[in-house]
């Protein structure tokens, strides 16, 4: 791998870091008094509320920013490893 590669894909994901919802985002999302208040908060941050479950934008946003890291990554395959406690987490969720 080279090494611009790398520096490049570890200051792309550093940038893009700023857009990510905050501790005060997220506690501003719990003490959220009703769903319209947080969606309300999170689109205010740029995410698109469509429905009566912003979950449903959440997980889009979470593919979006897999499929980022991974065209951004030099080597993507290393990424890997990192998706398989979240799917197990899915997995243990579905199941019980």
């Amino acid at each position: 791998m080279k090494k611009n590669d790398y520096l490049f894909a570890v200051a792309s994901v550093r940038a893009l870091e700023n857009s990510l919802l905050k501790q005060s985002d997220l506690e501003q999302l719990i003490n959220a008094e009703d769903y319209n208040k947080a969606a309300l908060l999170l689109s205010e941050k740029g995410y698109e509320i469509k429905g009566t479950d912003y979950s449903v934008a959440l997980d889009g946003e979470l593919e979006k920013t897999w499929d980022y890291l991974v065209k951004a990554a030099p080597e993507a395959e290393a990424l890997k490893a990192f998706i398989v406690k979240n799917d197990f987490q899915n997995l243990k969720a579905r199941c019980f």
